[in-house]
């Protein structure tokens, strides 16, 4: 089956059941240290989830997606593609790129396809859109049958999580995460972030690694050894894509047979043996 046709398949889940929708995505800001060259890194699996269906997309960025014309600003997303390319596609970007306007814009876009899920989940039953039903639905329904369909209107939610990374015209660079479209968070302080399967593990590792004022291998390494690590969590992908954007929004992508090499390595290093000075210690005792 084609990918186009199982983005077709979306399945919306109840809350408890997107953890085990969503994969993997990584994004950190990275700037050298004593100097103004900054990146985004961002890294994630290349697994596609559509309701109950999942599968290894072919080595391309598929979880990465180019949000402006200028490819200063991108978005990650952990859940539906479906849902994801529908809010990204109706993403309407100021020529400025300011953060505040993108995350704007993306907020309304989110707000239109929610519109939407609604509508078409709840109220196409009774041909109402969402601003009649708030509008005249208890005089329609009365008060027990519009709150029973009030629940349900507020029930309703996307199936994704969201990164938001990129550059301002003047060079700086943020990182934003937004949950179900309502909970925003900035990273530009820690400089990283994960979302989906495996999110806790890759965090937690960056927390005791990463150094965003590094190097520009180390930072990449880094980020890229997160994603690895994060692949025992049920649900990653194994394939994995990478992207570093500049400020003046050029993309350079790794090809899978250089990924391949990369993560060679981590496995080759990333496992050093039990310290021979731990042997005595522990059979002293067992």
């Amino acid at each position: 089956m084609r990918v186009e046709s199982r983005r077709l398949l979306r399945n919306r889940r109840k809350p408890e059941d997107w953890e085990n929708d969503m994969t993997l995505c990584i994004a950190a800001i990275a700037q050298k240290r004593g100097t103004t060259d900054e990146w985004i890194i961002a890294v994630s699996d290349m697994m596609l989830s559509a309701g109950d269906l999942s599968t290894s997309t072919e080595p391309d960025t598929a979880k990465i997606i180019r949000l402006t014309d200028t490819g200063r600003w991108l978005m990650m997303y952990a859940g539906s593609p479906s849902t994801a390319l529908a809010i990204s596609g109706g993403v309407q970007i100021p020529a400025t790129e300011l953060r505040n306007e993108i995350i704007q814009a993306f907020e309304a876009s989110y707000q239109r396809e929610l519109e939407k899920a609604i509508e078409c989940e709840v109220l196409a039953p009774y041909g109402l859109s969402r601003k009649e039903f708030l509008e005249k639905g208890r005089s329609v329904f009365g008060d027990e049958e519009f709150q029973r369909l009030l629940y349900q209107v507020a029930s309703v939610r996307l199936d994704i999580d969201v990164l938001l990374a990129g550059f301002e015209p003047n060079g700086g660079a943020h990182l934003m995460s937004l949950s179900q479209g309502f909970t925003r968070q900035l990273h530009n302080c820690v400089g990283f972030h994960a979302i989906g399967n495996g999110s806790s593990l890759a965090n937690a590792h960056l927390m005791g690694t990463y150094d965003a004022y590094g190097s520009n291998v180390a930072a990449l390494y880094r980020v890229a050894e997160a994603k690895f690590k994060s692949e025992a969590a049920p649900g990653v992908g194994r394939k994995t894509a990478i992207v570093r954007v500049a400020p003046n929004g050029a993309w350079t992508v790794m090809n899978f047979d250089e990924v391949e090499a990369l993560k060679a390595v981590w496995k080759e290093c990333a496992f050093p043996p039990v310290p021979e000075k731990a042997a005595p210690i522990i059979r002293a005792r067992f």
